[in-house]
């Protein structure tokens, strides 16, 4: 009776353990799940923080882009407003020197003052469309419209050139006038005095009138030659005719100042002769 007893309780003790060794093994294996997926959320909240941090950072870097493009493209606005203003400053000037000469043909005055007064019209729209433009303007479409006012319309490199030849061309011109008219009184004189002093005064008065023809062709030439020309737009082909043909007109001029010259040395030497004879 005892002895069974003694099993009995045993056997109680033996389940017990058992039980207890299983509890045991059950929150062992509770525990490192439950570390495990501390460990996965730690991981998760880490991604999920660099992946913010990465986001702020782009959208910092974005804003910071998007203002200085910003501040790029009104700077660029400002500049284009301020470039327009000063040729279309210079382009007033010279439409008022062209209307003050006095010895180039008045059509060539007119289809250049015309042109000149279209370069003025089409710079102040494209003012408007420049200081009008919106901060969401792309940058291409600005460097566009600040390339447009120097390829388009070359104020310093065709329109002030040719105006300055025009210029020189009436400068000579009114020379060669006031020139003829002291030649021909010249040789009203030569042919009222002695025959020994006759010839040397007649063959330089002749000199001096083919030297004024010559230089009143260079100048029609050269003046000929600039009138009928147009912007080039950026096209290098164009560009380079009109630089080549402003050059040859320049030429033109200079030939035209050197028989100037001539005619020149040629009234001092009949008046230093009169004034000799005296």
């Amino acid at each position: 009776m005892h002895k069974a007893i003694s099993f009995t309780v045993a056997a109680a003790a033996l389940a017990i353990v058992a039980t207890s060794s299983v509890s045991v093994s059950n929150a062992a294996t509770s525990a490192a799940g439950v570390k495990a997926r501390v460990a996965s959320a730690r991981s998760h909240i880490a991604t999920t923080t660099i992946a913010v941090r990465h986001a702020s950072s782009t959208e910092a870097r974005d804003l910071r882009h998007a203002s200085t493009t910003t501040a790029r493209i009104q700077k660029a606005e400002v500049r284009g407003v301020s470039e327009i203003d000063a040729r279309i400053q210079s382009l007033t000037e010279l439409v008022a020197r062209i209307q003050g000469m006095k010895n180039i043909g008045d059509s060539d005055k007119v289809s250049i003052e015309t042109s000149m007064q279209s370069e003025i019209t089409d710079l102040q729209a494209l003012r408007t469309t420049i200081a009008s433009s919106s901060t969401s303007v792309s940058t291409t479409t600005v460097r566009s419209e600040l390339q447009s006012i120097t390829q388009g319309h070359r104020v310093y490199l065709l329109v002030e050139p040719r105006v300055r030849i025009l210029a020189e061309a009436d400068r000579i011109n009114t020379l060669v006038a006031m020139m003829t008219a002291l030649s021909a009184k010249l040789q009203a004189r030569a042919a009222s005095s002695t025959a020994t002093t006759t010839v040397p005064s007649s063959a330089l008065i002749s000199d001096i009138n083919v030297k004024l023809v010559d230089a009143t062709a260079q100048t029609q030439a050269a003046v000929a030659e600039v009138t009928p020309l147009k912007v080039d737009n950026g096209d290098k082909a164009i560009a380079a005719s009109n630089a080549n043909t402003l050059k040859d007109a320049r030429l033109k001029l200079q030939a035209a100042q050197k028989d100037i010259v001539a005619a020149r040395q040629d009234i001092e030497q009949i008046v230093g002769k009169s004034g000799s004879r005296r």
